[in-house]
């Protein structure tokens, strides 16, 4: 109990939370497929959304409706028929055998961060990555800080290009610039049609 006299339920991936994710397996562009453990029960979960993100978001939901005395069949179910919101981390398969991934939605420090995470896993061992970034807003006194910390994120990547617009553009490329992101590669650009045509 809390100093609210309210119970409380934890969850993540280490061992002390009372709603645990294990057996973790990372399947890419198809998803994840791991197990929830709860009071010595455990259930096998297929999420078919990538990212490590949306598994963690899977297992808080798990807990949420645990607590509320959800059956296990309605959570994997509901988990299992998931498919995203619309531009938060979701990929398409493009001609060619390209792969967008549209993270526009209301982008934030923690989503982005997230986002290049995940698409560094989902790298192709033969392919090249291009990192496209737009403005992320209502940072305050963090925007600078925040976009130069994107850049360096991206020149952590090894990316092949980065393409840049916003008002915090250049603020992004300084901070690629800074970890080594090759200048040559990088490029601010002014609208998203000059953005697809390069």
């Amino acid at each position: 109990a809390t100093p609210y006299q309210r119970n409380t339920m934890t969850f993540g991936l280490g061992s002390l939370n009372d709603v645990q994710a294990i057996d973790i397996e990372n399947r890419g562009l198809e998803g994840m497929t791991f197990a929830i453990v709860y009071q010595q029960t455990k259930v096998p979960v297929n999420l078919r959304v990538p990212g490590e993100q949306n598994m963690i978001n899977a297992v808080a939901a798990s807990a949420i409706a645990l607590s509320m005395g959800v059956p296990w069949q309605h959570i994997t179910e509901g988990l299992h028929d998931y498919e995203g919101i619309k531009g938060r981390f979701k990929p398409y398969r493009l001609r060619n055998g390209v792969t967008l991934v549209d993270d526009s939605y209301n982008s934030n420090p923690y989503s982005l961060g997230a986002a290049l995470k995940a698409i560094k896993e989902l790298e192709p061992k033969r392919g090249r990555t291009i990192i496209c970034l737009g403005q992320m807003s209502e940072l305050g006194k963090e925007t600078g800080p925040a976009h130069r910390e994107a850049g360096a994120w991206v020149a952590s990547m090894a990316a092949e290009y980065l393409l840049v617009m916003g008002e915090s553009a250049s603020e992004v490329l300084e901070g690629a610039l800074k970890k080594g992101f090759p200048s040559s590669r990088a490029k601010i650009v002014s609208t998203h049609k000059e953005m697809a045509q390069e």
